[in-house]
């Protein structure tokens, strides 16, 4: 994913539209990107306005319209990433769209990329051959394997069999970063108990099992997944499943 990104960047491509309700990750992700390429990278939401993630300072261009015209003012090679900016292009103004338009033209010329993020895609006709589309993947094995070494080390857990720790992370694949984090640090935390009938391996298990998927024709929905774990699945779905589980 990091490679088509920089890619796309390289090329000079001045928009991009990134597909994900995970905005740490995406934001971690864009950060490494800017290092590697030594870009300037500027984030903007409704709330904060345009933050150089490298000065610090904000510029309180909050109002999508008045961040696109401050856009024109960065310096060259600048990432921007535009955050819940979808919002604005389900009704949008003629003006905004316009103002949008000219921005990606100046920008191929000054070696600076439009990045939108949102958990959907909403793009108007108008845009659809102004801005590449890319529905940023879930986390793939590598990913998880590095959170699952975290969490270890976090819970003082100096080592995982090797059986057990592809189990696990077989068992939070196709979970959500946060997600697999947040269950994960939960479930190691609350037992040391690492095994496959331990805390780590059924919590994780049991809160993927609980999580509900919702996939509409444009890609991902705007909605992580819902941590129903405990609450979810009854007394006879967990011990079915379970039961499974440990035949493995």
């Amino acid at each position: 994913m990091r490679n088509k990104i920089i890619n796309y960047i390289r090329a000079g491509y001045p928009g991009l539209y990134l597909v994900s309700a995970e905005e740490q990750r995406v934001a971690l992700e864009m950060t490494r990107i800017a290092e590697e390429l030594k870009y300037n990278l500027v984030f903007w939401s409704v709330v904060d306005g345009l933050v150089d993630t490298q000065k610090g300072t904000n510029n309180s261009a909050n109002d999508p319209l008045e961040a696109l015209i401050a856009i024109k003012d960065l310096k060259e090679k600048t990432l921007i990433l535009l955050r819940d900016f979808h919002l604005f292009l389900q009704d949008p103004n003629p003006i905004l769209i316009r103002q949008l338009k000219d921005v990606l033209q100046m920008a191929k010329t000054k070696s600076k990329t439009l990045i939108i993020l949102g958990c959907r895609m909403v793009l108007p006709p108008e845009l659809e051959r102004e801005l590449t589309v890319i529905v940023f993947a879930l986390p793939g094995k590598e990913q998880l394997n590095a959170v699952l070494s975290g969490i270890l080390e976090s819970a003082n857990i100096k080592s995982m069999e090797a059986e057990i720790q592809e189990k696990v992370i077989d068992a939070a694949s196709g979970l959500m970063w946060r997600g697999w984090m947040q269950r994960g640090e939960r479930a190691g935390l609350n037992s040391g108990n690492v095994g496959v009938n331990g805390g780590l391996f059924r919590g994780i298990w049991r809160f993927e099992k609980g999580v509900r998927r919702e996939v509409s024709p444009g890609g991902p929905v705007c909605r992580e997944p819902i941590r129903r774990a405990g609450a979810v699945l009854d007394s006879a779905d967990v011990g079915a499943v379970w039961e499974s589980v440990e035949r493995v």
